[in-house]
């Protein structure tokens, strides 16, 4: 999970508090989806626009299928500059 800019490989829990804190300071006005990749039936990508208060964030997880259960791999929230 990358989040900002901190990087790590962090437990179900972990993850959760982490982006709950985010989120807390951070609360959504807007989101839209900018892409999305869904053809494999193995792997799930998406991107998003996020938008608070404060910032414009790119949101973008990776689901991968695992025993006919999807499973977010990767998740990434990263500041869209220039706005």
């Amino acid at each position: 999970m990358t989040l900002v800019n901190d990087e790590g490989i962090y437990s179900r829990v972990q993850a959760e508090i982490i982006l709950r804190d985010f989120f807390s300071r951070n609360p959504p006005t807007n989101v839209k989806i900018s892409h999305r990749l869904d053809s494999n039936p193995n792997f799930r990508y998406v991107v998003l626009n996020l938008e608070t208060a404060k910032d414009t964030y790119r949101v973008s997880y990776k689901l991968t299928n695992n025993d006919n259960e999807f499973k977010v791999t990767e998740f990434r929230i990263e500041p869209v500059f220039g706005n």
